[in-house]
This record gives structure tokens, C-alpha cells and sequence, in this order.
């Protein structure tokens, strides 16, 4: 009984290092891809700021002006001028009620429709 005992013992403390052993490399895998990814998330945070300092230097109001006088005729721009916007009383405002006319069919308002149908 004793030699049993001692087999079934020893068969449960082998199982558990071999569990613990692999446990151990699962989890030592995560944390090098979770310090991967924290690095990669790094470099692209720093690519995004410099992205956006590259855009607001492109579209500095002077740098604009300067492009829009240089390239004025082959572009064919319009001088700006106050008769260049409309007043927003000239503006016709849609109420929710009214549909607007369209060739295409609403496809928001169709899949609308049959989730409201669904519940």
C-alpha cells in the first residue's frame, strides 16, 4: 500500500512541476511580447507626434497663402471675398421628418429598420 501511495505521490509531483515549469515559459513568452508591443506602441506614439508636427508646419496660414498666390492661375482659385459665402439664412435646414430625394438608397435607414424589426 505504501509503495501505491508513494507512486500515485510521485506521479502528482511530476505532473505538477511539468505544469508549473510550463506555466512558468507561457508566462515569461507574455511579458516578452507585452514588452514588445509597449515598444512598438512607443515608436508609433513617436511617429504620430512627429507626423503631426509636419502637419502643422505644412499648413501654416502663411506657407498656404504663399502656395495659393503662387499657384493661383493653375488652379484656378477665386479671390477670397465676403460675396464668396452665404448668409445662413439662404441655408435650407432639413427637418428630421423630411426625407431628402436621393438615386442611391439609404442603406443606414434600411439596416436601422430591420434592427428595430429584430427587437
Amino acid at each position: 500500500m505504501r509503495y501505491v501511495v508513494c507512486v500515485v505521490l510521485l506521479c502528482c509531483l511530476a505532473f505538477s512541476s511539468i505544469w508549473a515549469y510550463r506555466v512558468n515559459y507561457e508566462t515569461r513568452d507574455v511579458v516578452k511580447n507585452l514588452k514588445s508591443l509597449k515598444a512598438q506602441i512607443s515608436s508609433e506614439e513617436e511617429k504620430l507626434i512627429m507626423l503631426e508636427g509636419e502637419w502643422a508646419y505644412l499648413n501654416r496660414p502663411e506657407r498656404l497663402s504663399l502656395l495659393a498666390e503662387r499657384f493661383f492661375s493653375y488652379l484656378r482659385l477665386m479671390p477670397m471675398s465676403a460675396e464668396n459665402f452665404a448668409e445662413v439664412d439662404v441655408i435650407k435646414f432639413y427637418k428630421s421628418s423630411e426625407t431628402i430625394k436621393s438615386k442611391y438608397k439609404p442603406i443606414l435607414d434600411k439596416a436601422h429598420k430591420q434592427s428595430g424589426d429584430q427587437r
